[in-house]
């Protein structure tokens, strides 16, 4: 009796180490199922999507893409980042990639928009994906007062991206912070009346901590910065 208890709990035991170790083997399938965006999937031949503008209309635009990837035998990389890209709505490609630290900065050519063709994402170290065009001000920051000073001396103004990287730094604990201004004007052919300067912080490993308003810029041609308190 006192052997086949031991055996049992042994084969308990067992069991529970296996368990414990499914949720990292889990983990490990499912960082392996994300499709990282990284200098593998660039493509810098935007003319064969010419096609596109005279296909089937039947066929979506980011389906053509794809199509038309596949019959310029593009490497599968490449095809899977559009994928990504019409995942979230736009029919793009990546046209260019570096790294700041552990952070992808891919930038992407979107052929078929009517006036803004160029964005740039963020990737982090688990493949996530940060579009720095899209939700640029947090709710919060949206009420913050320096911003509301701005609208207040520039009434109907608004974000224009792309933005542009203007700043990388390490931070305490040997995180990544980029920086990114966003042009701040009334239209596409109004004069820029200042910029947005928002912060987008990665931890030590590479991974999206999130973003927010750093700075609120006007431009020299703009009335002077007023003295606002910027306390939320």
């Amino acid at each position: 009796m006192p052997y086949r208890s031991c055996a049992f709990a042994l084969l308990a035991l067992v069991a529970l180490a296996g368990c414990d170790q499914l949720p990292d083997e889990r983990s490990e399938q499912a960082q392996e199922d994300v499709a990282m965006i990284d200098e593998r999937a660039v493509w810098r031949d935007s003319g064969v999507f010419e096609l596109c503008r005279s296909e089937d209309e039947a066929l979506s635009l980011d389906g053509c893409m794809v199509d038309v990837l596949h019959r310029a035998k593009a490497p599968d990389e490449v095809i899977e980042a559009v994928e990504t890209l019409s995942a979230e709505g736009d029919a793009g490609f990546v046209s260019g990639f570096r790294r700041e630290g552990l952070i992808g900065v891919a930038q992407v050519t979107y052929p078929f928009r009517p006036n803004t063709n160029q964005g740039t994402l963020l990737v982090a170290s688990d493949g996530a994906t940060i579009d720095v065009d899209r939700a640029i001000l947090s709710e919060e920051d949206q009420y913050r007062a320096d911003y509301s000073a701005f609208l207040a001396a520039h009434p109907g103004v608004m974000p224009f991206p792309p933005a542009s990287l203007t700043r990388s730094e390490r931070l305490n604990g040997g995180g990544e912070q980029l920086r990114f201004d966003t042009a701040l004007r009334g239209c596409h052919a109004c004069e820029i009346d200042g910029w947005l300067s928002v912060a987008y912080d990665f931890d030590a490993a590479g991974r999206f901590l999130g973003h927010q308003l750093v700075e609120v810029k006007w431009s020299e041609n703009a009335t002077a910065t007023p003295s606002v308190d910027v306390s939320r």
